[in-house]
This record gives C-alpha cells, structure tokens and sequence, in this order.
C-alpha cells in the first residue's frame, strides 16, 4: 500500500506553500497573490470568479491580489502558495496564463512541469531552505527574469519594511508617508498600485502571517492573537475567514495532521518561535 504523505506547511518571510488536500469549499478575499495548482490530473480545480455564476475547471489558477472568488472541493491534492508581496511572481506567472476570467488567470503554460515538481516536494520534501530555493527558481526563471520589467519602489518597500517591524504598533499613515518622504495621499495611492491592496489591509494580512507562526509554534489563539496585533483571538479567527476562507483551528487544531515548517521572522521574539 502506498504511504501517504502528510500535508506541509511552509511558513517563509517572502512565500508561503501548503501541500495536501484542498480545504473547501472556499470564500476567498486575498490579501496576496495565490497560485494554486492541482496535483491529480484527474481532479482539476473547481473556481468561480466573484461577479460570475459559471464555475470553471482548470489544473492551474493564478489569483491576484484583491481578488474575490470561491473555490469548490473535489477531494484533491493540491499546491497553494500565497506569492511575494512585491509582486513580482505574479508578474512572471501572468505572462504565462492560458486565458482569463475577470481578475483569475487560468492554466499556467507549464501546469505540468508545475505539478510534477510540487508532487516530488510534498513526497520527497527537501529541507526548507532548500525547497524554498527551488520554489524561488520556478516561479522566478531566469530567462523570463531577465526580461522582466516589474520593479517596487524603494519607498514602497521601506513602508513595508516598517509595517513588518511594527507588528503590534498602528503606525499612523502619516507617520509612514513622512518617513518614506511622501505626501499621505501619494503613499495611498503608490502603495495600493504596487502591492495590490491598502496599507491597512496589508498590515491585516503580515499580522495574519506572524499570527499562523505562533499558532504553528504552539502558542494558544489568545496568545497568537495579541502578540500579533490582533484584539483577540476572535479578531484573529474572523480575520482568517475573511481572507483564507478557513478558520486557524482547521490548521492548527489540536487533532490536525499537518506538518508546518516555519522561518524565524522579524516582529516574533525568540522566545516565541
């Protein structure tokens, strides 16, 4: 009888990746780009975009920041990986989508190749830092790199820099636009064309991230939450929701299976993780 590998969890700074069964049905809002890719050939993924009522059959699905759209379970394996926030993954990824359905991008060029190498992590799984190496030369390949024209504005990075260095702080936008030399408006107005979303939504989504490192540690919900930035861990729990279209107990429960890996980051003590 053939072993079956646990779902895994990758908790990087840049990326995340999870490998295992599909949770669903999913109501998504994203707070960063998603790719998502079917590991059975068999069982293709199952997605609507937000103003539609067709659902729609790919292997591959590229879901940019912002984007609303729900996800039907078919009971397969897949790869999930919420992209780097400076955009560029999803600029490279998008250059190679099949066709488009509103905001979704469908049918990468190389779902093959794409599903071959997520299906040899999630058997075989590297270690991190060399996984995360991989992944990096997947989604980033150097010849499309190297023609590549998408760069984030050194201002936009030191604001989120900032942000991830002040987790538990509500750091006023005023404060944020002084500091990277910029009126409050041009901020709002630069930041939300370069990442995709509101300062404020952001810092929503790094808070998130840094939450699931702690739950994933095995730090309780109450705890995650308020050493996040979270008012509690009801706050945390309708966040999740809101954003993942699941709930933190459905990963981090007492009896869930999953295998999570997670980076030290900037904003979590060393105590914590």
């Amino acid at each position: 009888m053939a072993t079956v590998s646990p779902p895994r969890l990758y908790l990087w700074r840049h990326r995340t990746l999870y490998l295992g069964p599909l949770q669903g049905p999913l109501r998504l809002h994203l707070a960063a780009s998603r790719l998502l890719v079917s590991l059975d050939p068999a069982r293709p993924l199952e997605i609507r975009a937000r103003h539609s009522r067709r659902w729609v059959s790919c292997q591959s699905a590229l879901l940019p920041v912002g984007t609303r759209a729900e996800l039907r379970s078919g009971g397969q394996t897949v790869a999930d990986c919420h992209l780097d926030v400076a955009g560029q993954d999803l600029a490279l990824m998008s250059a190679q989508a099949g066709h488009r359905l509103e905001d979704l991008r469908l049918d990468i060029d190389m779902p093959e190749a794409l599903a071959s190498r997520f299906s040899q992590w999630l058997q075989r799984p590297p270690e991190p830092e060399t996984l995360a190496q991989e992944l990096q030369a997947l989604l980033n390949p150097p010849e499309l790199l190297a023609r590549s024209s998408h760069r984030i504005d050194p201002r936009v990075a030191a604001t989120i820099a900032r942000i991830q260095g002040s987790v538990t702080e509500n750091v006023p936008l005023a404060v944020l636009a002084t500091e990277a030399g910029l009126s409050n408006s041009r901020l709002v107005n630069l930041f939300k064309s370069q990442v995709g979303i509101p300062v404020r939504r952001y810092r929503l989504w790094h808070r998130l991230f840094l939450a699931s490192c702690l739950l994933a540690s095995g730090a309780s919900a109450t705890a995650a939450a308020h050493r996040a930035g979270f008012s509690d861990a009801a706050h945390l729990s309708h966040t999740y929701r809101d954003i993942l279209g699941i709930s933190p107990t459905d990963l981090f429960g007492k009896h869930s299976p999953l295998d999570v890996f997670v980076e030290p980051v900037v904003g979590i003590a060393n105590d914590t993780v």
